[in-house]
Parts: structure tokens; sequence; C-alpha cells
């Protein structure tokens, strides 16, 4: 498919900024549960972010130039509701894991509950890069707290689910920039 409407553009460059913050977030906690955490180690995390959102800006000023569509309410719906499970999921997992003095899977839990809630959103948007960041999350929350030794398991998970937020944001980057410049094919990154 190829670009046809400001939604998709501004929808694909809003995604890059959100799994890019998201992914910084998780290194920072990564290197905040492994008492790491300081301005020195926290600084090659910063530039990173930095490029990924400068890359997507340009994409939302571009989208001035396309044309706005209406909303589908249908597909708003199944994102609310994804994004509804996600947060819902993540307190349950908080509480009941503190609750039954199970901290350290924590962060495998809710690796697994923020990959499947990329699953309905790969359906909306079309997206293959989604759902396999969907699978990519939820195999590595599994593959962690299977074979992680414990008292690393909370920051190298957490590093991984980064890794793999920020892999998601520059593949869409790339595939929606590339899209857009040349105002090619564009299967929704």
């Amino acid at each position: 498919m190829k670009i046809q409407s400001a939604n998709q553009l501004t929808g694909a460059a809003t995604g890059v900024i959100v799994c890019a913050f998201f992914g910084a977030l998780w290194m920072v906690c990564a290197l905040n549960v492994r008492q790491t955490l300081s301005l020195r180690t926290a600084a090659w995390i910063a530039p990173v972010l930095i490029l990924m959102v400068l890359g997507a800006i340009p994409l939302l000023r571009q989208a001035k130039h396309w044309p706005r569509v209406p909303a589908d309410p249908a597909i708003r719906r199944v994102f609310l509701w994804a994004n509804a499970f996600e947060w819902t999921g993540l307190f349950a997992v908080f509480f009941l894991l503190s609750r039954l003095h199970l901290d350290n899977y924590i962060f495998s839990a809710s690796t697994a509950v923020i990959g499947l809630h990329f699953i309905p959103l790969a359906r909306i948007f079309h997206s293959v890069t989604h759902y396999a960041t969907g699978v990519a999350l939820v195999a590595w929350a599994a593959i962690s707290a299977a074979f992680l030794p414990i008292e690393h398991l909370p920051s190298d998970t957490g590093f991984g689910t980064g890794l793999i937020l920020w892999a998601c944001a520059v593949v869409i980057l790339a595939r929606i920039t590339n899209a857009a410049r040349q105002g090619s094919d564009f299967q929704a990154a």
C-alpha cells in the first residue's frame, strides 16, 4: 500500500517516538536495577533516543502535505482496548508478583504483556514490524525467565526489552522515511 494520508505518516512517526522513549526507559530501569545508573552510564542512551526522535520529527512536519482522512472508529476502539489491556496487565503483574515475592520476574512478565499488546496493534496497522516486535518481546520474556541467572534477570531483561523496542523504532523509521521520500509502496511499518 502507498502512503495515502497524513494519518499514516503521523501514526508511524508517533510510533517511532513512543518505541524510542519506552526503549530508553527500559534501559534506564535496567541500569537502575543493576545499581549502575549514573550520568555516565545513561549518557549513551540519550543520544540514541534523540536521534530517533529527530528522525521522526520531519515526518510529522511532512504529514501536513498529505490529505487527512476521517479516523476509523473500529481502529481507535482496538487501539484503546490494546492499550487498556497493556496498562491493566502491567499493573496486575507488578501487584501480583510483588505480593508473591517474585519481584525478579516482574520485568519478564511485563515484557510479555507489552509483547502481547503489539499483536492487536499489528492487525489494525497491517504491520509486520508490530507482529515481529510482539513475538520477539514474548519470546524474550520466556527466554529471560527460563534461562537468565536470577541475580541478573531484571536488568538483563530490561536491556533486551529496550533493545527490541529500539529495533522496532528504527525499522519503522527507516521504512516510513523511505516510503515518504520516494512516495513508494509502504506496508504500514
